[in-house]
């Protein structure tokens, strides 16, 4: 579809489901005239290669990234719980995914976000995502 509107930007969004390694491969095979970018939400805690070449994972690097930014967002009311303002701390970090080990399928490069609440109310979960 990308091909077909050069001037637009294709995007497809997944939940959790969409977090599969090969469907990510596929996206990033496709010449880049071709391809849709891709917004995921996360289901997995990836394997990841640093830099120095060791592996850690993708949870742990996110967290351990600098803070780039921080959005205020509204939560929806759910149930007896009233909608309220939260603000998330936002982490970027470029990586490289590797299927587990033992597997030989190529790697996956890709930007990670990383949102989490930092100061909840009293007595309720954090916000990440």
């Amino acid at each position: 579809m990308q091909s077909q509107c050069p001037d637009t930007l294709v995007l497809s969004v997944a939940d959790r489901e969409g977090d599969i390694h090969e469907w990510f491969l596929l996206v990033q095979n496709k010449p880049i005239q071709e391809r849709a970018e891709i917004l995921v939400r996360a289901k997995c805690n990836r394997r990841v290669q640093k830099k120095d070449g060791e592996y850690s994972y993708l949870w742990e690097e996110l967290t351990a990234s600098p803070v780039c930014g921080k959005l205020t967002i509204k939560t929806p009311r759910t149930g007896n719980k009233p909608s309220r303002p939260a603000m998330l701390s936002l982490h970027i970090k470029e990586v490289e995914f590797h299927e587990r080990q033992g597997k030989t399928t190529k790697p996956v490069y890709m930007s990670a976000v990383y949102a989490k609440e930092k100061r909840p109310p009293k007595g309720v979960t954090p916000i990440t995502f």
